[in-house]
């Protein structure tokens, strides 16, 4: 496995590995979301919790619009020893979570997707739609990334997180800019 690990950490074109890894996305609708941004957006390479998340189904794939089909979705049986490895092999590894409130395990600073750089290749891991992340995945993550509210009135009405497949697109999507911008 470390050999996969290394032989992965870039791209075809040399840019850093982006990897998503699913944890607990209940919703086949959701999962199937994220997986057709996860291809439009150009991820390496999904792994889902093989008994936290839905499992791949006709849904699934109806949502994905054929992204399902087009890339294979590999499974993890332990999402923490997976990312405690990957870490090991030099992978940076980022928890997506809303903030730190309700978050009771964090105990770090979670940093906006504006406020940090990346350095090489990066997983990053989206938690279960209602919980986030589990708390023995959080503890795993070098780093906690959340995208900001545009403003404060989001909160005054109750507005506290975004759908999970809606912020797997936007994370996506800054992370690979982020990535790009070093090659």
């Amino acid at each position: 496995m470390v050999q996969i690990h290394r032989q992965l950490q870039t791209t075809e074109d040399g840019t850093p590995s982006l990897w998503l890894v699913l944890d607990g996305i209940q919703d086949p609708m959701n999962f199937g979301a994220i997986l057709r941004s996860s291809q439009f957006l150009g991820i390496s390479r999904v792994i889902a919790s093989r008994k936290n998340c839905a499992p791949l189904s006709p849904v699934v794939s109806k949502a994905s619009a054929g992204a399902m089909e087009a890339s294979p979705v590999f499974a993890a049986g332990s999402v923490v020893k997976f990312l405690q490895h990957s870490s090991l092999c030099g992978w940076e590894v980022l928890g997506s979570t809303c903030s730190s409130e309700g978050n009771a395990h964090v105990d770090e600073v979670i940093n906006s997707t504006e406020e940090f750089a990346l350095h090489g290749p990066t997983i990053l891991v989206l938690g279960n739609e209602g919980r986030g992340l589990r708390p023995s995945v959080a503890n795993v993550c070098s780093r906690l990334i959340t995208i900001p509210p545009s403003s404060a009135i989001v909160a005054e009405i109750g507005l506290d997180s975004l759908n999970v497949s809606v912020a797997a697109g936007i994370l996506i999507y800054t992370l690979k800019q982020k990535l790009l911008s070093m090659t």
